[in-house]
Formats: structure tokens, C-alpha cells, sequence
């Protein structure tokens, strides 16, 4: 049978390995008692492991704190990112081109070079009243170069006509750029001068360089044998005059004519 005093033995000699490696505690316990023995063991293995922990805890925070140094040191060695600049106003850019800007707000060319897709020739459009066609003069800075004024048209008709003098229209009196209806005293016509243009193309180029330009919108006006060249809103730029018979080699002159406006028959 076995011998319960060797079984105690046993243990009491487990519990004094236990104490001599917890240090200066094993001095102060009284070693006859196996139960005090084993008591003590565990309350320094908790105290221990409260050392432990706060020691961790304490490892922790110099670990973080280190690790932030570093981080900081790093940011420290970026490149630094652009100098904020002063604030100053843009300077406005202008077109030099003479095309006209889009939009329905579009300020108009000042001169009378440009011919826009909705059929405007500079600053003017057809339809305008007089009034309108003035104001049209003022703010394009045209005073001097552009009036309104009346001509003998002949067979002694006196129309109200819009003059550029040295325009070169290249229909009869070259520097008329526009007529008025007689009876709404509004442009019914604007005369392009020969060195305006439309996508580049003008007075000289031939027929066939408009067709491809704007294919599928030239055709022929059968009553008086020109080609016509539908704009925006039912406005057409005629191209030529009745006269040239279907000429397709150069266009001899641009006309911006109003919606079912019969084409331009005056200065043959």
C-alpha cells in the first residue's frame, strides 16, 4: 500500500522547488507547512504577473512613443509641398482668330470678317432694326467704319443700305454690306465682304469645298440658279450670284439671306 507520508513528501518537496525560484519570498514562510507553502507560491505568482504586466504596459508606451518619434521623422524628411501662391486676377484671353465664341451669350465679333453658323455677319444679323443695327455699331467700336446711310440702288430706287466703305463685296457697289426692307425698315440681306469666311471657306473657294464642309446642307435653288447653304434656324448663305449660271469652280460672293427669303437678286 502506498505510504501517504511519502506522498506528502512528494508534494512538500515540489512546493520548496516552487519557493526557491520565486527568490527572497522562501526566507519568510514557514517551510513545516505544505498548505502555507503552496498558498504563498500562488499569491507570488500573482505577484509576479502584476510586476509582468505592468512592466508590459510600461514597454508598451516606450514602444509607441519611440515608434511616433520615428514617424514624425519620417514626415520631417518629405518633400515639402508647393508654396501656396498670392491670389491674383487672370488676365482675360481673347480670341484673335475672329471666330465667334459658342453660345447664346457669345459676344460678336467686332469686324465683319466672320460669318457664324447662325447666319450673323460680325456683330450683324438679319432681321435687325435700326436701332438695333446702331446699337450693333457702338458696342463693336464700328463708328467711323460701318452706317447706315441711303443709296440709289438703280433705276432710281433710294434704299437704306448698311455701308462699309472698302468692304470689296464683290457685288455691284462693293461696299454695301446690307439692305433694309422697305416696309419693316429691317436687314433683309447682309453682303459678306470678300475677306470674310465660314469655316475658313469664302469668296473664291469653290462649291464643292462647302459640300464638304457642310455635307448633306448645300443644294441648288433651281429658280435662280445658285447654290444655297442652310445655316441654323432656317437662315441660308448664298453662295454666288444668279448671274454665275451654276458656276461650282469659285464662289463670286456670300449673301446671308432670312428664312423663305427669296435669294438675293440685287447689284447684278
Amino acid at each position: 500500500m502506498d505510504d501517504p507520508t511519502a506522498r506528502d513528501s512528494g508534494a512538500d518537496q515540489a512546493a520548496r522547488r516552487a519557493l526557491l525560484l520565486l527568490g527572497e519570498d522562501v526566507d519568510s514562510l514557514v517551510l513545516a507547512d505544505p498548505a502555507e507553502l503552496r498558498h504563498t507560491a500562488g499569491r507570488s505568482r500573482r505577484r509576479l504577473l502584476g510586476v509582468a504586466g505592468v512592466a508590459a504596459a510600461v514597454l508598451l508606451v516606450a514602444l509607441v512613443g519611440v515608434l511616433g518619434l520615428l514617424g514624425r521623422g519620417d514626415d520631417d524628411r518629405l518633400p515639402a509641398g508647393p508654396s501656396p501662391q498670392p491670389t491674383t486676377s487672370a488676365s482675360p484671353s481673347f480670341d484673335t482668330s475672329g471666330a465667334p465664341t459658342d453660345g447664346p451669350d457669345a459676344e460678336a465679333p467686332a469686324g465683319t470678317d466672320v460669318i457664324g453658323d447662325d447666319g450673323s455677319l460680325g456683330p450683324f444679323r438679319t432681321g435687325m432694326d435700326r436701332a438695333t443695327v446702331q446699337e450693333a455699331i457702338r458696342s463693336a467700336g464700328l463708328e467711323g467704319t460701318v452706317r447706315i446711310a441711303s443709296r440709289d440702288l438703280g433705276g432710281g430706287i433710294v434704299d437704306r443700305v448698311l455701308l462699309q466703305p472698302g468692304a470689296a463685296t464683290t457685288v455691284g457697289d462693293g461696299d454695301v454690306i446690307g439692305t433694309f426692307d422697305r416696309e419693316t425698315d429691317r436687314l433683309s440681306a447682309l453682303v459678306a465682304p470678300a475677306t470674310a469666311h465660314i469655316h475658313g471657306l469664302g469668296v473664291g473657294s469653290p462649291v464643292g469645298a462647302f459640300e464638304d464642309e457642310f455635307p448633306g446642307r448645300v443644294h441648288l435653288d433651281e429658280s435662280s440658279s445658285v447654290y444655297l447653304l442652310d445655316l441654323e434656324g432656317g437662315v441660308r448663305l448664298q453662295l454666288g450670284r444668279p448671274s454665275a449660271y451654276l458656276d461650282r469652280s469659285a464662289v463670286a460672293a456670300l449673301v446671308v439671306i432670312p428664312p423663305m427669303a427669296p435669294t438675293f437678286q440685287y447689284f447684278d
